[in-house]
């Protein structure tokens, strides 16, 4: 990056070191590269063949005088350029910078006439010379006169070599210096990207209400025939990479946003490019003159832009890649400050608020480094929002020239490294599921561990109370470890009972599947010895039969599938009922905050065609009300929508060509908000089909509904939605009826309701389904 922050690169340049401009800044014209000479080689002059046109016509064959092709520059002509180079002072060759590579610039007649011309003139206004006279005096010196004369002509046409050699050389500063510009957008479009675009906006309303008016001005008053300035605009990033557009001759420059959905078909906002010529017409580069606003907007980080304007009396001039320059550093500075006051309210909430432009305008050299290096490390993914990784931008910042300086402005370092240290520490305590293993367990968790262990047989219980303390006091991770040993014991102790076929434990156990639906008995069984599982069954089975159930709900088939089919809704991996239902029940909760947040758009219209948001595209909403609260509330309620959309299909969702259609109205942004609404209702309807078949499959095999089928936040969404569900009555627990292992008598209506909801409104099955939790109907 260009850091001295140059106005222009005259001689009357405002330097950061050298911050008072004595005179109006001015650019200073580059040489124009020489242009293609007429060509000096001749091409074959294709003849037509005597002997085949004789034979073609019948006619004798005749020599025919050669002529010149009217596309090849006439002999004499030829003879004539060759003469005018040699007088000229010969070919005029330059070392190419980028090839490594001598070449000869090609040049017009007209510059080689003017160039033997000036050496003439150059010869004849050469003094003449004198020597001593024999007779005393001075005479003319002939010799002398006439060499000082060459030497002149030759100085003349050195100085048009060099001067070539130099026209080349600042073609090509001037193309790195655009391809520094660019690869400094990139990275700074990353780490916006990276923030989530908390400071886009800003970008693009600087970028549109100030920065583009110099460039609008000059593209206005160019001479008629010369190209715009603007050679895209609008354009995606993939946009201006198809176009093949030359990013070492043109500068790339924010200059809108759209819409458009991203890897996991979620809405966001991307910045639009505008695609920006640096030299003229005739290879020159473009200068700007920047207007007062312009001129205070970036003296606000930098002293020379402060004091331009005054110096030069108003007039002042910049070229186009120092201007793009200047920007980019600015819109940098923003998007750093932005990310650092992030962290100061953590680090140091009482701390001033960090003015990232201030200090660096004090001192740019110093803060510089730094700056670029947070940038760069926010680029690359670190400290993203919600992520707490803020901390990894710190070290790269601490690692810099000038760091310390720079994370002095968020707080001490002392502050600094505590806050480093806590999110480490926070970070870890997720890791172990929030609670740390040396953290004090409070007194209520160790008296509940006292109550497990004197439940246990004698001998068991002496063993594991001597694992807690006399006064008491236990870490969480010692609690852990000794509640894993009182479920192992209780477990080893069930498996005991179980495979020596006791028939106290069977019985027990037969009561808890029958009268309690408990899941973990249905394991203890499962896992015994074939013999054991054959009383088992035998007991489970008589213990259903007196209770007047379908004993056919109790077979070692029907039990094994209620247990398969309990672990898979209880389950959270990829493809799982289970996972499905959490997808289902976080997009139903998020997509009512996306409907109240829409219908504060509702009233609301564009401009002079009155026409209502709500029936406007999301990307030109995005262009013409980017900064209206209501406008960000509703883009930011869309979110967490579009991405449990991702989520449910990939818990394993099987999508149908109608849902498909809703899922991609619902991430267009093409779509107007009130056709995105209507899908998402649409969708929510699914999900609450989709639910209430996963619900029923649970009750006709385990015989009761599925509690965790449907969260409260998405039973409210439904009913806000005006969705009469089917998935509600499928997981709203049944009450138990057993009392002393019989059945009561159900007199309560609303609980008899429960049942033929759960039934799906079939009289006969909802009396079956409240038999079999213990009520006669």
């Amino acid at each position: 990056m260009n850091n001295t922050n140059q106005v222009s690169p005259s001689t009357n340049q405002v330097d950061a070191n050298n911050p008072q401009p004595a005179t109006p800044v001015q650019p200073t014209p580059a040489t124009p590269a020489p242009t293609a000479a007429t060509a000096n080689t001749p091409a074959a002059n294709p003849q037509t063949n005597p002997a085949t046109a004789a034979a073609a016509t019948n006619q004798p064959t005749q020599n025919q005088p050669t002529q010149p092709s009217q596309n090849q520059p006439h002999p004499v002509s030829k003879m004539f350029d060759s003469i005018l180079k040699t007088m000229s002072g010969g070919p005029i060759y330059v070392n190419d910078p980028v090839t490594g590579q001598r070449r000869e610039v090609q040049q017009t007649k007209g510059s080689m006439a003017r160039a033997i011309t000036a050496a003439a003139l150059a010869g004849l206004f050469t003094p003449n010379q004198y020597r001593p006279g024999p007779f005393g005096g001075s005479v003319l010196d002939k010799g002398n006169t006439m060499a000082a004369a060459g030497q002149t002509g030759m100085a003349l046409t050195q100085k048009r070599q060099d001067q070539a050699q130099q026209t080349l050389d600042q073609q090509n500063a001037r193309r790195l210096f655009t391809l520094q510009n660019n690869a400094k957008l990139v990275q700074q479009a990353a780490a916006m990207a990276h923030q989530q675009h908390a400071v886009l906006a800003d970008t693009v309303k600087t970028n549109q209400d100030k920065f583009m008016g110099p460039l609008s001005e000059f593209d206005a008053q160019r001479p008629a025939g010369d190209p715009s300035i603007f050679q895209a605009k609008g354009q995606t990033s993939d946009e201006v990479l198809a176009a093949g557009h030359k990013l070492t001759d043109n500068n790339v420059f924010i200059d809108g946003t759209t819409q458009k959905p991203n890897e996991l078909g979620v809405i966001e906002d991307v910045p639009t490019y505008a695609v920006i010529r640096s030299t003229n017409a005739d290879g020159s580069p473009i200068t700007l003159k920047l207007p007062e606003e312009v001129t205070a907007e970036l003296g606000k980080y930098s002293k020379p832009y402060e004091q331009a304007y005054k110096a030069t009396g108003g007039n002042v001039l910049v070229p186009i890649n120092n201007y793009m320059d200047a920007i980019h550093t600015y819109h940098t500075l923003n998007s750093v400050e932005s990310f650092m006051n992030r962290v100061q309210k953590d680090v140091n909430p009482t701390g001033q608020r960090v003015s990232l432009a201030t200090a660096y305008k004090n001192d740019p050299t110093g803060y510089w480094q730094a700056i670029n290096a947070a940038e760069q490390a926010i680029a690359a993914g670190n400290g993203r929002p919600g992520e707490d990784t803020e901390d990894n931008v710190l070290t790269k910042i601490a690692a810099a020239p000038g760091g310390a300086k720079l994370l002095d402005l968020v707080g001490t370092p002392q502050q600094v490294e505590d806050w480093k240290n806590s999110l480490i520490s926070k970070r870890k305590l997720a890791q172990e599921g929030g609670m740390g293993e040396k953290s004090p367990a409070p007194a209520d968790t160790v008296t509940a561990l006292r109550n497990n262990i004197n439940a246990l047989p004698p001998d068991d219980a002496a063993r594991l109370m001597t694992d807690i303390p006399a006064n008491g006091l236990m870490t969480m991770a010692q609690v852990e470890k000794l509640t894993g040993r009182i479920d192992e014991t209780v477990k080893t102790n069930k498996e005991a009972a179980i495979k020596a076929g006791d028939p106290d434990e069977l019985a027990k156990t037969a009561q808890r599947i029958v009268f309690e639906n408990d899941p973990s008995s249905l394991d203890e069984i499962l896992s015994a010895r074939q013999n054991v599982r054959e009383k088992a069954a035998n007991v489970i089975h008589d213990t259903a039969a007196k209770a007047g159930l379908d004993t056919t709900m109790f077979t070692p088939a029907a039990l094994k599938a209620k247990a398969d089919t309990v672990k898979d809704y209880s389950g959270n991996k990829k493809g799982s009922t289970g996972s499905q239902i959490a997808s289902f029940n976080a997009f139903l909760g998020h997509t009512a905050g996306a409907v109240d947040a829409e219908k504060r758009l509702e009233g609301k219209t564009l401009g002079l065609t009155r026409s209502p948001w709500v029936n406007t595209t999301m990307d030109t909403l995005g262009k013409q009300v980017t900064d209206d609260p209501d406008w960000k509330a509703y883009k930011t309620s869309l979110l967490p929508v579009q991405n449990e959309i991702s989520n449910f299909l990939a818990a394993g969702y099987a999508v149908k060509a109608e849902d498909a259609a809703l899922m991609q109205q619902a991430v267009d942004p093409h779509e107007t908000p009130a056709r995105i609404t209507a899908a998402l209702r649409q969708l929510a309807e699914t999900a609450d089909i989709r639910l209430s078949a996963i619900g029923q499959r649970y009750l006709d095999t385990v015989g009761t509904t599925y509690p965790k089928l449907l969260s409260t936040d998405s039973a409210n969404t439904l009913k806000r939605l005006g969705i009469n569900s089917r998935a509600i009555p499928l997981g709203t627990p049944l009450p138990r009826g057993w009392q002393n292992n019989q059945p009561q008598q159900l007199t309560d209506k609303n609980v008899a309701r429960q049942f033929f909801q759960a039934a799906g409104g079939d009289k006969m099955k909802a009396q079956q389904l409240a038999k079999a939790n213990g009520w006669e109907l």
